[in-house]
């Protein structure tokens, strides 16, 4: 592990660090856009579950009609997974960017290492 953290470069290391955060970050929008769904399909499924959901976890009373509070959610739902796919393409590009980056740099160092070691023969 230590020689492969040799071959990176200083500025590299940065970018690999802030990518592990965008990693981790990645997972919680993918835990967030799994649990969501339980809440919202109890909202579709049962009549007063999405009121005494509200009254239970946020204190006050909701008089709004079933389909509106459906249509709320619903909305809410589609903003946080536009959001996650748009957050997903950029953390792929980032990452295949950066991949891409490294792979070239320690490949030219590699070869150019391997053609001034190598021994030719001249004869």
């Amino acid at each position: 592990m230590k020689q492969l953290w040799a071959l990176i470069e200083p500025i590299d290391k940065k970018r690999l660090l802030i990518l592990i955060f965008l990693s981790i970050l990645a997972a919680g929008f993918d835990i967030l856009g799994i649990s969501i769904l339980m809440p919202y399909l109890n909202f579709m499924i049962s009549s007063d579950g999405a009121t005494e959901f509200i009254k239970e976890n946020f204190g006050f009373e909701v008089n709004i009609s079933r389909i509106r509070l459906i249509a709320i959610s619903s909305t809410f739902i589609v903003f946080i997974y536009c959001f996650k796919a748009v957050f997903l393409v950029v953390f792929e590009w980032i990452r295949t960017k950066f991949s891409y980056a490294i792979g070239k740099k320690n490949g030219i160092k590699t070869l150019s290492r391997l053609y001034l070691q190598f021994i030719y023969c001249l004869c």
